[in-house]
């Protein structure tokens, strides 16, 4: 339940949670300097962070990116 961090847009900042528990064991420094990655490569370079999972039963109720792309699209 704590968060992550924090995710910043022109209107307002929002907290960052993960979906499932666990240990950060890296951050992605790059980060700190330029944001960009996160749109511009969210599944190479955008990466936040790297857990290591503490149960990891909790990805069964995780969508994959065609699940999302779909749900995303029906709403």
């Amino acid at each position: 339940g704590d968060e992550i961090g924090e995710i910043e847009s022109v209107k307002a900042v929002s907290d960052l949670y993960a979906p499932i528990d666990g240990e950060i064991i890296e951050a992605n420094d790059a980060l700190a300097g330029d944001l960009s990655a996160l749109s511009d490569d969210p599944y190479g370079k955008g990466w936040i962070c790297k857990l290591r999972i503490g149960d990891p039963s909790q990805l069964d109720g995780l969508m994959d990116y065609k699940a999302y792309q779909g749900h995303v699209e029906s709403h």
